[in-house]
């Protein structure tokens, strides 16, 4: 556990940042209350890695739900029943 504290204190030397923000002062939880507002949220999330510039679009992303929604063949679920 030590090891993990130090990694995550020595964060922003690693990128070499130490002036910048590197943690996020404040999150909150947030219900989603319909399915439109969870197609914005999901579409949000699978997006940060093209804002990011890691891939140039989402399905690019192998770690994204995205990616795996378009390995996935029509009218199957891309999750494992």
């Amino acid at each position: 556990m030590d090891r993990l504290l130090d990694q995550a204190v020595a964060g922003p030397l690693y990128l070499d940042r130490p002036e910048s923000a590197f943690w996020q002062v404040e999150s909150y939880d947030h219900w989603v209350r319909d399915e439109r507002e969870f197609g914005r949220s999901r579409a949000c999330i699978e997006e940060s890695p093209v804002r990011a510039g890691w891939v140039a679009v989402a399905q690019d992303y192998r770690w994204s739900s995205a990616w795996l929604t378009a390995q996935t063949e029509p009218g199957q679920s891309p999750v494992a029943d």
